[in-house]
């Protein structure tokens, strides 16, 4: 398995086309895994899955990585810092758990802590930010417990599963991040 990052339970390592003869492309078929982003609107393919991955490969503005499990190498969700700016030095967190069982454990922490902290010691980054429903409890506790900070709200910005719902913004700079 080509690792490339690590903590303590987790690897993470490139997405492969393998992957989307996985569990993966079924994540964003299920309304449950979707729940708190803006994906499940059209159904997710396999075709689909493999395009994205091949246009994620070797890419300087996208760093997708594949969230696998150190104790049995289960691919259990995917982490990616997106939109890198090497002139503004910032980029966006995505995240996303598809392996029910693995949720509410602290993998999605772990993993976002773990790519943060890549962005900002390895490619040089000074912020990171992200977006996310207003009801999407894991990411707003995730952004709690890592020190970022709310920077606003875009009002009715998505709709989603019959009302629109509002999206909170966050931001962390890498001085506020290293001093936790």
């Amino acid at each position: 398995m080509s690792r490339f990052l690590e903590t303590p339970r987790l690897i993470f390592r490139p997405l492969t086309a393998a992957d989307a003869d996985g569990p993966y492309p079924g994540w964003f078929n299920d309304a449950e895994t979707c729940a708190g982003n803006s994906h499940h609107v059209y159904p997710y393919t396999r075709e689909q899955a493999l395009e994205y991955i091949a246009s994620v490969r070797g890419s300087k503005s996208s760093l997708v990585l594949a969230v696998t499990l150190k104790e049995d190498g289960r691919h259990v969700g995917n982490v990616s810092l997106q939109q890198i700016h090497p002139i503004h030095r910032s980029a966006e967190l995505a995240i996303l758990i598809g392996d029910a069982a693995c949720r509410g454990k602290g993998i999605g922490l772990e993993a976002s802590e773990a790519i943060i902290r890549h962005g900002f010691r390895t490619l040089n980054l000074r912020r990171v930010s992200f977006g996310t429903f207003e009801d999407n409890s894991g990411m707003r506790g995730i952004a709690a417990k890592l020190g970022f900070q709310q920077e606003g709200v875009l009002r009715q910005a998505v709709f989603k599963n019959g009302r629109y719902v509002d999206v909170i913004l966050y931001g962390l700079l890498a001085e506020s991040f290293n001093a936790r």
